[in-house]
Formats: C-alpha cells, sequence, structure tokens
C-alpha cells in the first residue's frame, strides 16, 4: 500500500540564519512520499531568497505573502496550500532529525481516534542564555516525562486536565507534531486570537475529539534564539493574557469547577497575575516543585548537579 502524503509546511519570518537547515533537515527525510512548503511572511531580510535556492528540489515549493499576515495566519495559510493527508509543522528555525517523518507516521499509522502524534525535542540555545533557558524549558520536560513514563496515550478530554491545573504545555512546540489533516476539518485552524498560547489552545480543542498519541524519542531541535518572536512575548507577558483567555474559554465544565474557585480566591487575595501564575505552579506534583526550588537554588552549575537523564534534552549552537 502507497504511504499518504505528508506535507512539511515551513511558516517563516526573518530567519535568514536558519532557514537553509531547515530546509535541509525536511529535504534528507527518508519518508518519500512528502512535500515542502515554505511561506515567507513578508520578511524583511534574506529568509525568502535563501528559501527559493531550494526550488531546484523536487518536492520543495516556496511561497511568499502580499503582506505581513502574523504567526497564526501564516501557519493556516501554509496548511491551506498543503496537499497531503499529514501536516508535519517545520518552523523556520528549527531541525528534523533524521527519520523523524516514520517514526511519526508509524506511531498514528491506522490509529483513526487519535489526532495527532508528537515526539520530544531537545532545546538549542546560545550558551549564554543556559540558565534562562534550563530555567524555563527543564519543568516542562519534567512534567512532560513524569505523564509520559509509561504511556503512549491520552485519551480524550485527558488533555485539559493536565494542563490547567499548571499550565504547562506537556506536549511541545508544533514542530514536535504530526496531524491528520482531517482534524482541521473538525475542530478548525490555529486561533488568532492567541499570540503566545496559539499551540497550547489548538492542543486542547483537538484533544475533546481525539485521542493524542506519543512517540518517547527525541525527532526534532527546538531553537531559542534571541530574535524569536516567543520571546518578546514573554518580556510582554503576553502569555499571561493567553493564559486567561484559555481559562476563561475551557474551564467553565463542571469538573473544573474546584479549580476555578482557587482561581478566584488567589485572584481576589493577590490581584497581580504575575504572582498568581507562580502560585498556578504549587498544583504540579511535589518532584516537579522540587525540581523547580532545585534550579533556582543551582544556578551556576545546572549540567553538572540535575539529573544527567535531562542534558540529552539541552544543546548549544554557535
Amino acid at each position: 500500500m502507497a504511504l499518504p502524503l505528508i506535507s512539511v509546511i515551513i511558516p517563516t519570518y526573518n530567519q535568514e540564519d536558519y532557514i537553509e537547515s531547515a530546509i535541509e533537515s525536511a529535504i534528507i527525510q527518508g519518508y518519500e512520499n512528502k512535500e515542502i512548503i515554505v511561506l515567507d511572511d513578508c520578511s524583511t531580510d534574506l529568509t525568502y531568497e535563501k528559501a527559493s535556492e531550494y526550488r531546484r528540489h523536487t518536492g520543495v515549493r516556496v511561497f511568499r505573502n502580499a503582506k505581513n499576515l502574523g504567526v497564526p495566519a501564516n501557519w493556516n495559510k501554509a496548511i491551506s496550500l498543503s496537499q497531503g493527508s499529514f501536516i508535519k509543522p517545520l518552523f523556520g528555525d528549527d531541525l528534523l532529525f533524521p527519520g523523524c517523518l516514520e517514526q511519526l507516521y508509524r506511531a498514528i499509522e491506522g490509529k483513526e481516534d487519535a489526532g495527532f502524534v508528537f515526539c520530544r525535542r531537545n532545546i538549542l540555545y546560545k550558551r549564554e542564555d543556559k540558565d534562562k533557558v534550563i530555567n524555563t524549558y527543564l519543568p516542562t520536560i519534567v512534567y512532560q516525562d513524569e505523564v509520559f513514563r509509561s504511556r503512549d496515550t491520552l485519551s480524550r478530554g485527558e488533555l485539559a486536565s493536565l494542563v490547567f491545573p499548571c499550565m504547562m504545555n506537556i506536549i511541545g512546540e508544533p514542530t514536535t507534531l504530526l496531524i491528520r489533516k482531517e482534524v482541521f476539518d473538525t475542530v478548525g485552524l490555529f486561533d488568532d486570537q492567541f499570540a503566545q498560547l496559539v499551540d497550547l489552545e489548538f492542543y486542547v480543542r483537538v484533544s475533546r475529539k481525539y485521542e493524542i498519541k506519543a512517540v518517547p524519542h527525541i525527532l526534532c531541535s527546538f531553537r531559542v534564539h534571541p530574535g524569536q518572536l516567543s520571546n518578546e512575548n514573554l518580556k510582554q507577558a503576553v502569555h499571561l493574557r493567553d493564559y486567561a483567555l484559555l481559562r476563561e474559554r475551557y474551564m467553565r465544565e463542571k469538573k473544573f469547577w474546584p479549580f476555578r474557585l482557587k482561581v478566584f480566591i488567589y485572584q481576589t487575595i493577590f490581584q497581580n497575575e504575575t504572582v498568581f501564575m507562580k502560585l498556578l505552579n504549587k498544583y504540579v506534583t511535589s518532584y516537579l516543585l522540587q525540581m523547580y526550588r532545585y534550579i533556582r537554588k543551582k544556578k551556576s552549575a545546572l549540567f553538572k548537579d540535575f539529573p544527567a537523564e535531562y542534558a540529552k534534552y539541552f544543546e548549544t549552537f554557535a
């Protein structure tokens, strides 16, 4: 039986330093029935020109928007340009490891109840940003490892109950996903009301209709760098607004009422969203809390002391 077409979509904006590596990591995938779609969102650098050089490769199509659409709309347009039965997002500054497409497809093949499958990723970062990056990403990696240590499936509707108590993205960025294209017809595209948590809102929405499958291997890299839009969003606390919108949209269900009561109490007492979000972290497991405290205390020698099993999730780049 012929393999279904997988569309690797690469939405990009001002990523001239990384776009070539991203495209090449898609081209070398051993999964043969694939197309690669690069959609530039009116970059002001040489991203589009560098991407256009890859039109000579079979199956690579490069487009440029007439005007800047913004992140969610650019993702959605890239999906609309795709022809495959599966969508494989890849940010223009991220990388796929060899074999990524094959392993993700095998994990979801024949599992019609699964809306998407995701893999683990490592975090690429500049050496001078080590403490900041580990402080930001290690807690979610630990939590993800706890949840999926002995399982590879989240049942329908389960993700919300894992996300909302601690407001952590235990899936990862869209680069980690392989999504059935029919999912977008069922639940809709990425929601442009969100700026920072576009992916997390989509995952929760999908999980209400489908199971989610997990692959326990690191099959891609998520790059963290100063020019990244998500870094700017964090500086401006955009994620706090998105968290509030998520809570209002999905926590009206009866099973979340006890948690909503706690939210109300904390907001009433502290009237400070930053303090409130820190307090939310107290709803995660005690082990994760210990890891948080450990990180804060041991900033100067994290890789020297923290559990070696997590070192594989972090890697520097020049």
